[in-house]
């Protein structure tokens, strides 16, 4: 996986790791592989907790951190991450924020890739969900 785009540092000593490879000499990339084959997301509230499936870089300037896979229907198009400086700064609700932006990037990149006109209905308040007319739902699927 390759970063598509990088801004900056944003207040961050170290740059974004902007490429993970699914190789034994790259564990945190092979555990970024695993949550987009597996269509998961993550939130690590601390990365130096003993128990995790990965042990991440001890040289960072993160120590939470969500992840979540990018995908529209069956294609996997990457991983969104997410980290904060200080442990346990991160939560549920933050989780479940980079869920839904993870779900609007990956019809967005299908959407881009098709090139097909599509039209969004967003509704009241009141409404959980969103309406979107276009003929690429069939290959890209509905949820």
């Amino acid at each position: 996986m390759e970063c598509v785009s990088y801004a900056g540092y944003e207040g961050q000593q170290d740059a974004a790791r902007t490429v993970f490879a699914n190789i034994p000499e790259d564990p945190v990339g092979q555990y970024m592989f695993r949550l987009l084959g597996e269509r998961e997301a993550v939130l690590i509230p601390n990365v130096d907790a003993a128990e995790l499936p990965v042990t991440f870089p001890s040289r960072r300037s993160y120590q939470p951190i969500i992840a979540t896979a990018v995908m529209a229907g069956e294609s996997p198009y990457g991983v969104l991450t997410l980290d904060a400086p200080q442990a346990d700064s991160l939560g549920q609700p933050d989780l479940e924020i980079m869920k839904t932006l993870a779900n609007l990037l990956g019809v967005g990149l299908a959407l881009a890739t098709k090139g097909s006109k599509t039209a969004v209905r967003i509704p009241a308040q009141s409404s959980p969900q969103v309406t979107v007319s276009t003929d690429l739902l069939a290959s890209v699927g509905t949820h």
